[in-house]
């Protein structure tokens, strides 16, 4: 349908002094229905930003530069239902060395996903907050290298994690440069979708607590033949593996007591078979309804090489070799280091390219 409607506006200052800001409202209409002509991600939804930015860019003591940023933002759809209210503050102080610190805290409150049971209703979250801090080295040097560690916390610990990541770029010469972004993290989460079952035509949505832990790198690597001739290779090596444990039945999901939103299954309601979970919910030895057991891994590696070569002005011819290797287990039995290592030995697909760029004309 087109019969609803859409649209922005916003009101903001930038440019001259210290202070800048913005106001931004956005809706889309329950029947605006755009999907048909374009994209539209969500509908029923209406939101506000205002951005609030400070800039002090004359040197004091040991600082160069300094800025102060601050979020606010809430949504909600039509029927005046909030979704979330959200903050975020930042900072960033650049030294006279031109090292530089950023500082992030973000706060979630009032939380409604109306995504999470897919399809199903609206489902409350705790409040969570993201908190990190990275430190970036003189991007000037040959030797650049920044370090940013962010950690995630709910109200209750329903969801907790903590991310690591490190770059490193080196470029010895004009020729060369080589870089690499390792990262970690881990990730708990209570209240994971695990499936939707229709058992004696009542509809149950089921969750589950998941521990996860991912481990990736991105490794650039770009040599300068000629001016017009260039060798460029990106790879990125990751693992993530995923346990699900504690599953619940999902009773009241718009509860804000986390206790009332759902029941955990006993040890003697849920019994695991190879592959699958069966609940008997009503504990009267006979099985209800079962699903898949969610456990997973995900290996992958992805690379590209591309050779560059400006022919002439303005015509550029490029050969490309891809190389994907790709599976994803239905396990979590071993560890994150034997399933990297394993990575390289998975099957692998190959794609050679070639792509011819011309100028006609001068």
């Amino acid at each position: 349908s087109l019969t609803g409607t859409g649209g922005n506006v916003s009101f903001s200052k930038s440019g001259k002094g210290h202070l800048n800001y913005l106001a931004y409202f956005r809706w889309n209409s329950p029947q605006l229905e755009l999907n048909d002509v374009g994209y539209l991600r969500e509908a029923d939804l209406a939101t506000q930003i205002f951005w609030m930015g400070y800039h002090i860019w004359e040197p004091r003591g040991i600082l160069k530069d300094l800025d102060f940023n601050l979020t606010q933002w809430s949504s909600w759809n039509f029927g005046t239902e909030n979704s979330i209210i959200g903050f975020n503050f930042n900072t960033r102080l650049l030294f006279k060395n031109n090292w530089s610190l950023i500082l992030m805290g973000n706060r979630n409150f009032n939380i409604s996903d109306h995504h999470l049971l897919r399809g199903g209703p609206s489902y409350r979250m705790n409040r969570r907050g993201i908190n990190s801090l990275t430190i970036n080295s003189d991007d000037r040097r040959s030797l650049y290298s920044a370090f940013t560690f962010s950690t995630l916390t709910t109200k209750d610990n329903l969801r907790k994690g903590n991310n690591f990541l490190l770059e490193l770029s080196y470029k010895p010469s004009e020729r060369l440069n080589v870089g690499i972004n390792p990262s970690y993290s881990e990730l708990s989460n209570e209240e994971l979708y695990v499936a939707t079952i229709n058992a004696d035509s009542e509809i149950k949505y089921i969750l589950g607590k998941i521990d996860q832990k991912t481990l990736s790198a991105s490794i650039r690597i770009n040599y300068t033949f000629l001016p017009d001739l260039s060798l460029e290779y990106w790879g990125q090596p990751f693992v993530s593996m995923g346990k699900y444990s504690d599953f619940k039945e999902v009773i009241n999901p718009d509860a804000r007591d986390y206790k009332k939103r759902f029941s955990t299954y006993s040890e003697s309601q849920i019994i695991k078979t190879s592959d699958n979970y069966l609940v008997d919910s009503d504990l009267d030895g006979i099985g209800d309804f079962e699903f898949s057991n969610p456990d997973f891994t995900v290996r992958e590696f992805l690379s590209n090489l591309v050779l560059r070569w400006e022919f002439q002005p303005g015509s550029t011819a490029y050969m490309v070799w891809n190389q994907s290797r790709e599976n994803y287990l239905l396990k979590n039995d071993s560890g994150m280091l034997p399933e990297m290592k394993s990575l390289f030995g998975s099957n692998s697909k190959n794609v050679f390219l070639v792509k011819l760029s011309f100028r006609f004309g001068r």
